[in-house]
């Protein structure tokens, strides 16, 4: 009996007594399975308060600890996380420990690790955690963020409207040129992408003045920066034609320097400028467009057979003081033909519906020089920037058409245009003054188009010449009147003086001319008041009381157009920010806008061999202009949830009215206006939505829009008013799944346009559809074997639909340095690709020649 009770006693003795010394380990992740490094475990006895020993957890998330005795407490911290405490009674098992982010507000910030941080109105954007395989390029990760949407040609908006600077460490090196850089750095360079609400790129402004458009800024990861970093890629293919591509882009980014240089040349069907871009020059200029018979809305590399070659060289050195000079320029070489046909029904003559068909090859030949230098000071009582800019484009476009009779088209013309910009704002003691200074010279000495009949030598010949002057300055004073009032005035002049001459020629006969020149001036004195509270509300109200002397002369008949008037106009607007995830714009006003020596061209100009257009009436074209807009943008970044609303409605009264005429077989128009009261009205409405759900790897997104607008235009001797409705809807959704082998994107698209012309003929109602889906594969994390879809689905009349479908597929291949990748296009072999329009009162069928099976093969080096 004595003996069972002295066993016993030892067991209970054994069992309360703290146990020997154990090693404890085990490891740390998030509720992702990621390993945590860095987190900072500490030991402590039982019962104590004060750490006794503590380790870290390295790059596997594991760790180990002594402790010389058990049961024992561990806890685990780190700025990132909760805080977590456990009580471990035994070392047997290892332990597996799982820890979660933590949110917080301080001073405005919200914290929410590990992708997504705000301050104010700065989001910064882990890229390592929108980065996924298949991303070549940054603009790839862009494209993810909520609320960016990036366009064709590289120009990236937040909501609705484009950004207004493109940073790299806080530089901006590109301006608006920022596509070369956005579509050649590779996430792996960046480490944060930081959107930059309402973003006031003066320093000194901040607070006196915002801008209701965000900036973007790239932050590099440090074994980026002080070396070279790029790539040189090489490639070559057929596709009924020998195929080559070549490509250099080379970055330097140092503290002091940063330096872009890209080199690129090819014949695969990828100009380095869009077709259909805005021809930015003199009046005479923009008389001919580039592509007067079409261009499809498809990529070009659908259709466009083309020699390529572009040149930029761009570099920017930080001075002492907040100051920085850059140099920017670039070379474009462009070569293209395609092919297509047009059948344009003309609505609402007296002699029912002609319609005219045409088939055209169009020869696009052009050169463009363009160089920038600039010098900047960006401080906080002081900025100062001046700009110098030459810009000089060649053209030799031809056109061969056929119909009836065959003919051929060409148009020449050489555009110049330099000019420079000063601007300087001084603040001091709660004043602000402003001065600018802006002047342009922009000449065409040479715009010609001829056409000729190969029949019988019919010939056409229209020669359009002219020069435009612009000088304007400004200046402007404000006074802080408290912390949340300001009160200022700006002071604005602006002269322009054109001149446009031109002749128009059929069988070397002088038919009709035009010769025009003068001043246009414009004095204007806006008074403003402005009230906010930073971050959260701010009012603004202008006054801008305007002077127009304008005065015109018609050198062939001496007779003068002057106008001598003032105008008042009003805007008012209110930006709302009750909290981090709530924003409010709204903008109200009146404004009236002048014509200018377009509107006194009134002898017609042959745009194309069967096209003229008187440019004005005789009178100057005013217009008042009454608005409302608005937008409301929801974030809440901690679910990953983006909206944006937008809404908008003017009502423009003109005092001219648009007049288009056909011929009763269609085979020629004329355009022109006469002076008559037109009433406009326009509204917009539009939403994007995101979510973004982490934890299933997928981004989902909606976007809807919808267009009214009302116009009044007068063919054949009629006025017809026509109501236009426009309605998209799309979708889109992009994931990553098993374990990133494999990934989806897709987006779909819906559009209906309607045309009412108020029972005066039959309603014409069009509606598109499109998908598109890329599906990538990643057998293992060096291969990639993709395959693109792009079914459209277009209405081309009444119960007919045409519907395409091109299929791309290709597989690329890293080991070290080097990506090999082999892409084929059109593996559908779709040859011809139509579609209609409805363009005002003319019903547009068009038809266009597409580029057969292609396949490229591309070798890449990274450095």
């Amino acid at each position: 009996m004595t003996r069972r009770f002295l066993i016993s006693a030892l067991l209970t003795i054994a069992a309360l007594a703290p146990m020997a010394a154990a090693r404890l380990y085990g490891y740390i992740s998030d509720k992702e399975n990621n390993p945590l490094t860095g987190i900072i475990v500490r030991l402590y006895r039982y019962n104590g308060s004060s750490p006794v020993s503590f380790t870290r957890s390295d790059k596997n998330g594991a760790f180990s600890i002594q402790s010389d005795s058990l049961p024992a407490k561990l806890s685990f911290s780190s700025p990132k996380y909760e805080l977590r405490e456990i009580i471990v009674e035994d070392s047997v098992n290892p332990l597996k420990i799982k820890l979660v982010r933590q949110a917080y507000e301080l001073n405005e910030v919200i914290v929410k690790a590990p992708h997504t941080r705000v301050k104010g109105d700065t989001i910064s954007y882990d890229v390592s955690a929108f980065t996924a395989k298949g991303d070549r390029s940054i603009e790839d990760v862009i494209k993810k963020l909520p609320g960016i949407s990036v366009d064709n040609n590289g120009r990236i908006y937040y909501g609705e409207k484009p950004i207004s600077n493109f940073y790299i460490e806080g530089l901006n090196l590109m301006g608006n040129n920022y596509s070369v850089a956005s579509r050649n750095i590779t996430p792996d360079d960046i480490s944060t992408i930081d959107v930059y609400e309402r973003h006031q790129a003066k320093r000194v402004l901040k607070g006196v003045l915002e801008d209701d458009r965000a900036a973007l800024n790239l932050r590099l990861k440090k074994g980026r920066m002080l070396q070279p970093v790029g790539h040189v890629t090489g490639g070559a293919g057929y596709g009924g034609n020998p195929l080559w591509l070549g490509k250099l882009y080379g970055m330097l980014i140092s503290p002091k320097n940063q330096t872009i240089i890209s080199a690129n040349g090819n014949n695969a069907g990828k100009p380095y400028e869009s077709l259909d871009c805005d021809r930015d020059g003199s009046t005479a200029y923009s008389i001919f467009k580039r592509t007067p018979f079409g261009i499809p809305p498809v990529s070009e590399n659908r259709f466009l057979n083309n020699k390529s070659a572009y040149f930029t060289a761009n570099t920017l050195f930080k001075l002492p003081d907040e100051a920085s000079v850059k140099i920017n320029t670039s070379y474009n070489l462009e070569h293209s033909r395609f092919d297509n046909h047009t059948r344009t029904e003309y609505l609402g003559t007296d002699i029912g519906h002609p319609v005219f068909e045409q088939s055209a090859s169009s020869g696009i030949s052009r050169h463009n020089i363009y160089t920038v230098a600039s010098f900047e000071k960006n401080k906080e009582s002081l900025f100062i920037s001046d700009q110098a800019w030459f810009n000089g484009t060649f053209n030799d476009n031809s056109y061969d058409l056929s119909r009836s009779v065959n003919l051929f088209q060409r148009v020449r013309s050489h555009n110049f245009k330099a000019g420079n910009k000063l601007d300087a704002i001084f603040r001091r003691r709660g004043k602000v003054y402003e001065l600018s200074s802006f002047t342009s010279v922009d000449n065409t000495p040479v715009n010609t188009l001829t056409s000729t009949v190969w029949e019988n030598g019919a010939a056409i010949a229209q020669t359009v010449k002219g020069i435009s002057i612009t000088n304007s300055e400004s200046t402007s004073f404000s006074r802080l009147l408290s912390r949340k009032s300001t009160i200022g005035m700006g002071l604005f002049f602006r002269a322009d003086y054109d001149k446009l001459f031109s002749l128009g020629e059929t069988d070397s006969k002088p038919v009709t001319s035009n010769d025009i020149s003068g001043f246009k001036l414009r004095s204007t004195a806006t008074p403003y008041y402005k009230f906010s509270i930073p971050g959260k509300f701010s009012l603004s109200v202008h006054f801008p009381v305007n002077l127009y002397n304008i005065n015109y002369t018609d050198l062939a008949t001496g007779q003068k157009y002057i106008h001598n008037r003032t105008y008042v106009d009003f805007s008012a607007k209110l930006m709302y920010k009750p909290s981090p995830m709530f924003l409010t714009n709204m903008e109200t006003g009146r404004a009236f806008t002048t014509g200018d020596m377009s509107n006194f061209v009134v002898n017609p100009i042959y745009t194309t061999y069967r096209s003229s257009s008187c440019l004005g009436n005789g009178a100057l074209n005013i217009a008042r202009r009454d608005f409302i807009k608005g937008d409301f943008n929801y974030r809440n970044l901690l679910e990953g949830l983006y909206l944006i609303c937008t809404a908008s409605y003017s009502k423009t009264k003109h005092n001219t009215l648009s007049v288009n005429d056909v011929k009763t077989d269609g085979a020629s128009t004329t355009s022109s206006s006469i002076y008559a009261t037109n009433r406009t009205e326009s509204t917009f409405v539009s939403f994007v939505a995101t979510k973004d759900v982490r934890e299933w790897s997928t981004l989902f997104s909606l976007n809807g829009s919808g267009m009214w607008n009302t116009r009044n235009s007068i063919r054949s001797g009629h006025e017809i008013r026509t109501i236009g409705s426009y309605y998209t809807a799309g979708a889109r959704i992009e994931t990553i799944l098993f374990s990133e082998y494999l990934r989806i994107d897709m987006n779909a698209v819906y559009s209906r346009s309607i045309q009412n012309f108020k029972g005066l003929m039959p309603n014409v109602s069009l509606s598109d559809f499109s998908l598109n889906c890329h599906i990538s594969v990643f057998p293992f994390k060096s291969l990639e074997i993709y395959g693109k879809a792009d079914l459209r689905r277009n209405q081309l009349s009444s119960g007919l639909y045409k519907t395409n479908l091109f299929i791309d597929a290709g597989a690329r291949i890293t080991i070290k340095r080097f990506e090999i990748e082999l892409a084929g296009t059109n593996l559908t072999d779709m040859r011809k690709y139509e579609y209609t329009i409805c363009n005002a009162l003319d019903l547009q069928n068009y038809s266009y020649t597409l580029r057969p099976i292609e396949a490229l093969l591309t070798l890449r080096y990274s450095f």
